[in-house]
């Protein structure tokens, strides 16, 4: 607006003004649950509105619509959603798809296990198990697990012989022992061998789609996540353990094994990728419907932290810049705001409860005092008895020209009064 005329320029700042408070206005009505999409959208477009450069005459349009607090009020509150929020219960599940398949090949790889514990290495305990179909799956499952880096973990390509990969794709059909990486699974064919077919069907494994905190294998058949467990995923064959031992309360975030369909030179296969999985929450036996986090309110927790970063520090370079003088109260205020909104969002980051950071943007703690400050134009830094309380001070240059208005950092006096 710079050189269009100062009339001009105060008239569209003030129709500015008056569309930030409409739209606040509006977001306001959109405060309902089952309005929270529209409320997402129109906090979408305010803040495309307030990514502005700041002047010094916005100081009283920032403090009026409350913008630090509705920033990080917003930004909490998309936050607190992450985790999706249980609406209501689902329906009731008896069962899980292809459970009587998992459940049988889970008694065979509990067999395994123990054998596997028994021997003194991987090759002993293999030739004790047995060479068959369900043993060469479970000692992927068992190996891939257990080797920290992918190169030591003794599965190997069929067919461009590398072992650097944590990815398998293994062949279920085989009369032989079949492992492929990814890029000869997805490949054109050129690296198979001659024992693979094209009707096979393969079984992906791969250490980080979960291991399971009860076996100890990767796990291949609906992955079970606790919510409230860090870390701690279950196979099906453990989970319905930990359901009949009465150890299965949590919240879980259920990861369902899909069959992938043959397309293209690619073979049929089974995975528990969450990226291709049908992913739903599940407690006490009923399938729970959960809201899910958007991408769009992803967006708008990261553009409202940034707007109100850039609010923070216009006001502070503002306080401390020796050149406009003495800043005026409300700025002062401003800033204390600022500090005091930080203050209950690290103090919430501590205790690892966004909904009470949620709640104290709101309704700031009774037990906690508001930020003093105190507005002494024409004084100077230290009280008549010479203590200084260390707290924001608004001060017009002494005679002397020492103080200069700045947030000062003072040390205790001869009285010792530095609170």
């Amino acid at each position: 607006m710079d050189g269009c005329g100062l009339e001009l320029e105060n008239g569209v700042r003030r129709s500015y003004h008056n569309l930030l408070a409409t739209i606040l206005d509006g977001i306001a009505v959109y405060s309902k649950p089952q309005t929270s999409d529209r409320q997402t959208l129109v906090s979408t477009y305010l803040l495309h509105l307030l990514d502005c450069q700041w002047q010094d005459y916005d100081f009283t349009l920032i403090s009026d619509l409350q913008l630090p607090e509705f920033l990080i009020h917003s930004a909490v509150k998309s936050c607190s959603s992450e985790q999706g929020t249980t609406l209501e219960k689902g329906e009731r599940l008896e069962t899980f798809e292809h459970e009587d398949e998992m459940m049988q090949l889970y008694v065979l790889q509990m067999a395994y296990l123990e054998k596997w514990k028994a021997e003194a290495s991987p090759e002993a305990a293999l030739e004790a198990i047995g060479d068959t179909k369900e043993s060469r799956l479970f000692f992927v499952c068992k190996m891939a697990a257990s080797s920290p880096q992918p190169e030591t973990s003794g599965i190997t390509c069929a067919g461009c012989s590398t072992s650097d990969t944590h990815e398998w794709y293994h062949d279920l059909d085989c009369s032989e022992r079949l492992d492929l990486c990814k890029t000869c699974f997805f490949g054109n064919g050129d690296n198979r061998p001659g024992t693979y077919s094209t009707e096979h069907r393969f079984q992906a494994i791969d250490r980080q789609f979960g291991t399971c905190a009860g076996c100890g294998l990767v796990i291949i058949s609906h992955r079970f996540k606790s919510q409230t467990r860090k870390d701690h995923s279950l196979c099906l064959g453990c989970f319905r353990k930990e359901e009949a031992q009465g150890h299965a309360g949590d919240s879980w975030l259920v990861y369902s094994i899909t069959e992938q369909p043959e397309k293209g030179q690619t073979n049929k296969y089974f995975t528990t990728d969450p990226a291709c999985c049908v992913a739903f929450a599940y407690k006490d036996g009923f399938k729970q419907t959960v809201e899910s986090r958007s991408d769009l309110s992803v967006y708008n927790t990261r553009h409202a932290w940034t707007l109100f970063s850039s609010i923070c520090l216009f006001v502070a370079t503002h306080v401390n810049n020796s050149q406009t003088g003495a800043p005026s109260r409300s700025t002062g205020l401003l800033l204390a705001q600022c500090i005091q909104l930080l203050g209950y969002m690290l103090k919430a980051a501590l205790v690892g409860r966004l909904e009470d950071a949620e709640k104290s943007t709101r309704e700031p703690p009774k037990d906690e005092k508001k930020a003093d400050i105190v507005a002494t134009e024409g004084a100077s830094p230290t009280s008549a008895g010479g203590a200084h309380d260390g707290k924001i001070v608004e001060a017009t240059p002494s005679a002397g020209g020492a103080h200069d208005g700045k947030i000062v950092e003072a040390t205790p006096s001869a009285g010792g009064a530095h609170d």
